[in-house]
């Protein structure tokens, strides 16, 4: 069902503070459309360095096509010459291989160049961050890579395009038992849904200082009164049975 519910000030002078984390769809969108966060998880994650780091404005892939889909992307950003999206997905729906596939073909779209020639697409790189397990049916697209999956470029169809899926429950399971803490993008990854408390986030925020600087601002965003507007009314929605809008 697709709706919205709006909530007031007043509405949510009345209620609980809620404490936030990065998993929340709206906190990570602050977080991540951040030029020195985006590029501190890129850099981490694929073990590169980057220069030059432009946030996309307007992550709107494709005008509603004739099946009426519309994706709104949580995170763009050119890094370098490469097109870079991070999603955060607290629920694995039906199809969920299918909805990757379909964002990251858009994706490509969107970025070539009106009078460009085909040959001047440029990579892109998407990383989906998912709070939940993908299912054994889906299990058959992907390649395992030490701690995330990567689908089949045979799937993908091209090496211009790489998506990668990241299961958070079995990271935060796991409470690097079996993953190195030292390395920074098992850091950028747990800090995610690590609690302040959590004796690793103790130790990581020591190690890094990125993560550091971006729990003090998540813990801003807690007593931020726009942001708990946006949590109440994500989960007013939520329990009306409400889409969010986006992918």
């Amino acid at each position: 069902m697709k709706g919205e519910i709006n909530i007031s000030k007043e509405d949510v002078n009345s209620k609980d503070k809620k404490v936030v984390d990065m998993s929340n769809d709206y906190v990570f969108k602050k977080i991540f459309n951040t030029p020195e966060y985006i590029k501190a998880f890129y850099e981490a994650m694929f073990k590169e360095t980057v220069d030059g780091v432009q946030i996309v404005e307007g992550t709107q892939l494709v005008s509603e096509d004739i099946y009426g889909k519309s994706p709104i992307l949580d995170c763009l950003a050119i890094l370098d010459d490469v097109v870079f999206h991070m999603e955060m997905q607290n629920k694995l729906t039906k199809d969920f291989i299918k909805r990757v596939l379909y964002c990251a073909f858009a994706l490509v779209v969107r970025f070539v160049r009106k009078g460009s020639e085909y040959g001047d697409i440029g990579k892109a790189r998407v990383v989906w961050i998912v709070d939940g397990a993908i299912t054994k049916e889906d299990k058959i697209y992907v390649d395992k890579m030490e701690n995330i999956w990567k689908l089949k470029q045979s799937l993908v169809g091209s090496e211009l395009v790489e998506i990668y899926i990241i299961e958070l429950p079995k990271l935060m399971k796991d409470k690097f038992k079996t993953y190195d803490i030292k390395d920074k993008f098992n850091q950028m990854v747990y800090m995610i849904k690590g609690k302040e408390e959590d004796e690793n986030m103790e130790a990581i925020k020591q190690m890094n200082p990125i993560v550091e600087e971006i729990t003090k601002t998540v813990r801003r965003l807690t007593e931020d009164e726009m942001t708990q507007i946006e949590m109440w009314r994500q989960e007013e929605c939520e329990r009306a049975g409400i889409e969010k809008i986006g992918i």
